[in-house]
């Protein structure tokens, strides 16, 4: 049995099923467990698992309680509903209910570069950070330079001494919510497209 390429893999994990429970839990407001089981045809425990955490945090607000415990052994609530919409994209958590912050940093960037339009390396990372995640510059220039070589982002500007490089996000390029990811063999993987959009050169 061959193994999956590494971007294979990467697009068949949690991340797009999360997507597709949040986008399907926006849609319904108030659902049962087995509503979102018919609507995305996604595994009952990951979808509970995710639930659990979204309304631990606050997401989600539970409504009763089953008289029977469901496939995972938990005591089901009998529906859900959702009292904090925050958007197309899907909240990251834990099933007990705090943010995940791996990764968090690429995705401010991806999300202040498309507002900013023009930047430098430090202006995107001063940008970028908030009060739960701080991006560092370094952590900006190397994905300047990723995006750049997948053609993203175009060089306004050359560095000079004492001044950094200024690049342009283009829109055409505003693939959508999720950012690109740099993988570990240096590829670049856009999860809104579900396709490897840059490779080094073997």
């Amino acid at each position: 049995m061959t193994r999956k390429r590494v971007d294979q893999v990467v697009a068949d994990r949690f991340p797009a099923e999360r997507k597709t429970i949040w986008k399907t839990i926006r849609k319904l407001k108030r659902f049962k467990l087995m509503d979102l089981e018919d609507a995305t045809r996604i595994n009952p425990r990951t979808i509970h698992t995710y639930l659990l955490g979204l309304t631990n945090a606050k997401y989600l607000k539970q409504h009763g309680q089953t008289k029977e415990r469901n496939l995972v052994g938990k005591w089901q609530a009998i529906e859900w509903e959702l009292i904090n919409d925050i958007g197309l994209e899907a909240p990251r958590v834990t099933k007990e209910g705090k943010s995940v912050t791996q990764g968090q940093s690429r995705t401010n960037m991806w999300r202040t570069m498309k507002i900013m339009k023009e930047f430098t390396p430090r202006e995107l990372a001063m940008s970028a950070t908030t009060e739960e995640c701080e991006v560092k510059e370094l952590d900006a220039k190397d994905y300047i330079k990723h995006l750049f070589k997948a053609k993203y982002i175009v060089l306004v500007a050359k560095s000079r001494p004492g001044t950094q490089a200024r690049y342009r996000f283009l829109p055409s390029k505003n693939t959508g919510p999720q950012s690109p990811m740099v993988q570990r063999i240096k590829q670049v993987f856009d999860p809104n497209l579900g396709k490897v959009v840059w490779r080094p050169e073997l």
